[in-house]
């Protein structure tokens, strides 16, 4: 029985970047820039994806299929493998850290999780717990 291997933070975010300008061609060095990797590295991601038809390289530069894209996307990224991490600490309530965070978030251009340790807090009225 063979085994997809899943991706890295770098292949993951390659896929991204070649999602979210699906129409924009761009060289191999200019998506690793953008995404962070190496280029050398970015060239084996690109090379990757190909191979699996999910991108092209044209003469004005890489276009990636956004089906193909999506498909092995889902099948091969693990969210906790591809995304960055940040811990925070403080000995505020939580719900007041995340509306710190909120706060902060709403400045930014990012996208972000909190714990579901606080997803109860959040949903139900007047912050309480419901009883499982």
């Amino acid at each position: 029985m063979s085994r997809t291997r899943s991706w890295g933070a770098g292949t993951a975010a390659v896929a991204r970047a070649l999602i979210d300008n699906a129409s924009i061609p761009a060289s191999g060095a200019a998506i690793a820039r953008s995404v962070g990797v190496t280029q050398p590295r970015g060239s084996q991601i690109l090379t990757a994806l190909a191979s699996s038809h999910a991108a092209q390289l044209h003469d004005d530069g890489w276009i990636g299929d956004t089906d193909a894209l999506f498909d092995l996307y889902i099948e091969r990224s693990r969210p906790h493998l591809i995304e960055p991490e940040s811990y925070w600490y403080s000995t505020k309530p939580l719900t007041q850290q995340v509306a710190q965070f909120l706060a902060f978030a709403s400045t930014q251009q990012c996208r972000f999780g909190v714990s579901a340790d606080i997803g109860p807090d959040l949903l139900t009225p007047g912050g309480t717990r419901p009883s499982v």
